[in-house]
């Protein structure tokens, strides 16, 4: 087996070996050319850098703890698992390991500090966003993060948003030229600002199209962030009659539009006929659903790499951080809106 190393890597390119150290740890300060030639000849070499020595010299772990809520079901949440998938490989490219940290251990100071302590994370990542006693004690170690999703109205910390207040009223607006005069909105309790934010474009809509903002049709559903649909089907039976139903439901994500659509049929109307539902996120089950929904489109791949971008900024000191505001991709027409025009 043959012996190489960043001197021998070096040799064969015909560069430094600060260049070679420059390329294996994704830093600017040599050419494309040069990065191209060094990539090349450690992929022939079949050169494996020693990750102990990279974090000697430059002081740093190479990870970067992804912070999960008690209450968000991050691996089964189909809109949270497509931002985590792309955000690890994002992340793995750049040179980074993935560390998963529970946020009902992290409620415990000490076990955090504990993690810093020992310089096992680099920055961290939140989807939506975070316990205020954990941020105050990354930010008193000094280690970066960024919200994922983040749904504050003025956001202290680096984060990724979708202005969806402006999503919520294209949406509402397409039903309503659609011949929707009488729609409902349907919320999630679990997240409040998100929740309100909708709203606020739902209620816009309408009132520049002089249409009724009904109090008994601004509904809520009161889930734990994780049994979404379930929860949505109860509140729709409870706060619905299937004599006075409206024509149409924006409801604010697609796992409350599964969850409405299910409730929906269990009272005997149907989807589009009876209620159009429409949409925001476009998961991966939207088009599969039955009826296929209608639905704003959510790049959450791109969401995910951009906030490891903006992470290794910080850490590199390139940047301070960044509000980054996302601009939705276009609205999915399928099968679950009806239109009422003649």
């Amino acid at each position: 087996m043959k012996s190489v190393n960043i001197k021998k890597i070096s040799q064969l390119a015909g560069v430094s070996p600060t260049a070679v150290s420059f390329v294996l740890n994704n830093r600017e300060g040599v050419s494309e050319e040069t990065r191209r030639k060094v990539q090349e000849i450690i992929k022939q070499e079949g050169y494996i850098p020693n990750i102990n020595s990279r974090r000697l010299s430059m002081k740093r772990s190479f990870n970067i703890a992804f912070i999960n809520s008690e209450t968000y079901a991050m691996f089964t949440d189909a809109f949270a698992n497509g931002t985590v998938k792309a955000a690890v490989c994002k992340a793995n490219s750049m040179g980074y390991n993935i560390m998963l940290l529970p946020e009902m251990n992290l409620k415990n100071r000490d076990y955090l500090t504990t993690v810093i302590g020992q310089g096992d994370i680099d920055g961290a990542l939140v989807m939506h966003d975070i316990d205020p006693v954990i941020y105050a004690t990354l930010k008193e170690n000094k280690i970066p993060m960024v919200a994922i999703d983040s749904h504050m109205q003025n956001p202290p910390y680096p984060c990724i948003m979708m202005r969806y207040e402006e999503l919520a009223y294209q949406v509402c607006m397409y039903l309503i030229g659609q011949g929707h005069r009488d729609i409902a909105f349907l919320g999630i309790e679990s997240l409040p600002e998100f929740y309100l934010r909708c709203l606020k474009g739902y209620q816009r809509a309408l009132s520049e199209k002089n249409l009724p903002i009904r109090a008994e049709w601004i509904l809520s559903a009161a889930d734990d962030g994780i049994n979404v649909p379930e929860a949505v089907q109860n509140t729709l039976k409870e706060k619905l009659s299937r004599e006075h139903l409206p024509t149409a439901i924006f409801c604010v994500n697609d796992l409350t539009a599964i969850g409405a659509i299910s409730g929906l049929v269990q009272m005997g109307a149907s989807v589009p006929e009876d209620v159009s539902i429409i949409s925001i996120d476009d998961i991966s089950v939207a088009k599969y659903y039955i009826p296929p929904l209608t639905t704003l489109r959510v790049d959450t791949a791109y969401m995910g790499e951009k906030a490891v971008e903006i992470l290794h900024n910080i850490i590199e000191g390139k940047s301070e951080g960044e509000v980054f505001c996302m601009d939705a991709g276009e609205l999915i027409v399928r099968k679950s809106v009806h239109s009422l025009n003649p």
